[in-house]
């Protein structure tokens, strides 16, 4: 069976280095965010920025994991050639 053209593009996109270094380029960034949240006086001056980056970030990481599970048929669904490994 073939793997439909979006789920392939979706594949290529998600295992792409260019794509992997920008995840791994969020990852650090959410861990100096908080790492930063843990200081009271950065906190005061600018903790509403500190948060809405982090939910900014959480959101990428939510559509990151949603792009590989579609990518890789999660759902076993019978139609795709490539599957999680088991």
């Amino acid at each position: 069976m073939t793997v439909p053209t979006w789920r392939a593009r979706l594949l290529a996109i998600t295992e792409s280095a260019r794509f992997q270094r920008a995840i791994i380029v969020l990852i650090v960034a959410n861990a100096v965010i908080l790492g930063l949240e843990t200081s009271p006086t950065v906190t005061r001056r600018i903790g509403d920025v500190l948060r809405s980056l982090d939910g900014a970030i959480l959101a990428v990481f939510v559509a990151e994991i949603l792009m590989r599970l579609a990518a890789r048929c999660w759902w076993k669904c019978g139609r795709c050639a490539r599957r999680w490994p088991r």
